[in-house]
């Protein structure tokens, strides 16, 4: 299949790729797979531009969006410190009001620390709509025991939050 390229189709060829969370899953093997797509066909002229948002770049994703220094180093450009971020109101200091609870979770009552967890995460979501909580726990067992507990909280008072669980798909 032959294109037909004229000066006016050219300049409208121009493609960028914002890929956020750059340091986890975007590898050459990725890039390539994408150019080959935007490029099918003979006679493409289409100018790749890609763009890796992170605030932890590993190797790889400094190979694939990095910029080579003096020493032949590859290196993120430009540089925001979280700190600055915060600073600047770009991100959410979710340590300013951070909390360590302890609870036993064999009640029919709701404990203290999975209310308080299920307000904070409401009240937080009034003022940052976007917002997202990680409650870490020891176990698997205590993964199921949390979201139970919280998802019946949730929907007794009828917040709008959404609960997701992680654990290894073996649990029984």
């Amino acid at each position: 299949m032959k294109r037909r390229t004229t000066e006016k189709t050219v300049k409208l060829q121009r493609v960028a790729i914002i890929a956020d969370e750059a340091h986890r899953s975007h590898t050459s093997s990725t890039r390539d797979a994408i150019e080959k797509v935007v490029k099918a066909g003979e006679g493409s002229h289409a100018q790749l531009t890609f763009i890796g948002l992170t605030a932890t770049p590993n190797t790889d994703a400094l190979e694939l969006f990095g910029s080579r220094s003096i020493n032949g180093f590859r290196r993120p450009l430009p540089l925001r410190p979280i700190a600055k971020a915060t600073a600047d109101g770009r991100i959410t200091d979710m340590l300013k009001d951070y909390t360590c609870m302890h609870c036993e979770i064999e009640t029919s009552v709701f404990p203290m620390p999975a209310t308080r967890i299920a307000t904070d995460a409401s009240h937080a979501g009034g003022k940052q709509p976007k917002v997202k909580c990680m409650i870490v726990v020891r176990s698997r067992r205590d993964v199921v025991r949390y979201y139970t507990l919280i998802t019946t909280f949730v929907a007794k008072k009828k917040l709008r939050l959404e609960l997701l669980r992680c654990f290894q798909a073996d649990f029984k």
